[in-house]
């Protein structure tokens, strides 16, 4: 069963006026104290305080010196503020974004997937009106904001906090993510123990601490997880082909919505890792994955292999199956040679081969003119060609 909805759907949907459904543009008040610059500095401050403490658990200094006192982010303004604007003030994606930001920090993946259907009705039901209203870029200004999410050339602003979202309970007083799990598995296959100690002590988990976690973490907290993981990939589908609906084809006539296969990846990597992780949590329940299987239990009562991805036993039966083989190929590099660029090509060609065509293509081919010159040798023309019609 999944989490229950963290979002006051009918309130932050409805319109604000009959006049003006979507409300008015918040970035025409230039106040400081203006609502958006609100938001705007609220958000800002919770990033740059998450910046500051991820740079003083991996800095390497003497842990005996004393440290400058870091405050905690506070997203709690986005938190409040923001569904308030939404609701009474203006139907505004940039706002949408930071709430989605704060949410993921709050509730976890039931808040990433209650954020991004918000996100997605807004389009939905608002479009025409929707802000940031388009301006000499088009459409690009409008979902600039949900493109960030995602990130274009790079990683986006939600990539890294996906991967922080615990995926265990706090039962041992500490809460495992994704990346923290990863981290424990490379700490565990170092070979030096003082080494080794030296990135505990700087804030790495160790697979020990993670094993005892993930014992302690209950099967409804797993099988609720699997339910709002499944759920964030279904919404952002969703969201995706809505913004592919009314975004429709940009000046060079390649689609102009904002590319989502970074989001996409990131939560399909830490589904995998959830199955595998809670499999002996879950037992009986654990959800079947075609073509493969995991190692028999440890005498710890966590799987062998959970210091690895799945292990794949009989033939490769899809490409999500052939993914994963290449993924474990990776893990397995990874672990044995840090230094060698194999786990990290690896990685990557599995990222670009879970794009779309059109998305692949645009990201190995950035020279607009040249991607269209290709885009029509392979048969993917344009709706402005007029080859195509």
């Amino acid at each position: 069963m999944a989490s229950p909805e963290v979002l006051d759907f009918a309130r932050l949907l409805a319109p604000i006026s009959g006049e003006n459904p979507a409300g008015r543009p918040l970035r025409e008040e230039i106040a400081h104290d203006a609502v958006y610059y609100v938001l705007k500095d609220a958000r800002s401050a919770a990033r740059a305080a998450e910046r500051s403490l991820a740079f003083a658990d991996t800095d390497d200094a003497n842990p005996a010196r004393p440290q400058p006192k870091i405050d905690p982010p506070d997203w709690r303004p986005i938190l409040e503020l923001a569904p308030k604007v939404l609701a009474e003030e203006s139907k505004d994606l940039e706002v949408t974004g930071w709430l989605i930001e704060a949410l993921v920090r709050r509730h976890g993946y039931a808040g990433l997937r209650d954020g991004i259907r918000l996100a997605r009705e807004l389009v939905e039901k608002f479009w025409d009106n929707l802000y940031p209203l388009p301006d000499e870029e088009g459409v690009a200004t409008r979902v600039a904001p949900l493109a960030a999410l995602n990130g274009v050339e790079a990683d986006g602003v939600l990539i890294d906090p996906i991967q922080n979202m615990p995926i265990t309970e706090a039962t041992t007083g500490r809460a495992f993510g994704v990346a923290a799990y990863r981290q424990a598995v490379e700490v565990d296959q170092i070979a030096d123990p003082e080494k080794k100690a030296q990135r505990i002590a700087h804030g790495a988990a160790s697979m020990e601490e993670v094993r005892e976690a993930i014992r302690g973490t209950s099967r409804d907290f797993y099988r609720n997880l699997l339910d709002d993981v499944a759920a964030c990939l279904e919404e952002w589908e969703k969201l995706g082909r809505a913004l592919d609906e009314r975004c429709g084809r940009g000046p060079d006539g390649f689609p102009a919505a904002p590319p989502t296969s970074n989001v996409r990846n990131v939560l399909q990597a830490c589904q995998d890792t959830i199955k595998q992780i809670a499999r002996d949590v879950l037992g009986t329940d654990a959800p079947a994955e075609t073509g493969a299987s995991v190692a028999p239990s440890a005498a710890g009562g966590v799987s062998a292999a959970a210091s690895g991805p799945p292990t794949l036993s009989g033939p490769i039966r899809s490409r999500d199956d052939a993914f994963r083989l290449l993924l474990e190929v990776a893990d397995f590099f990874k672990r044995t040679e840090p230094h060698s660029l194999v786990s990290y090509r690896l990685e990557e060609t599995v990222r670009l081969g879970r794009m779309s065509l059109p998305e692949l293509l645009s990201e190995l081919i950035p020279e607009p003119n040249a991607l269209v010159e290709v885009m029509k040798m392979v048969g993917v023309r344009p709706k402005s060609d007029p080859k195509s019609s």
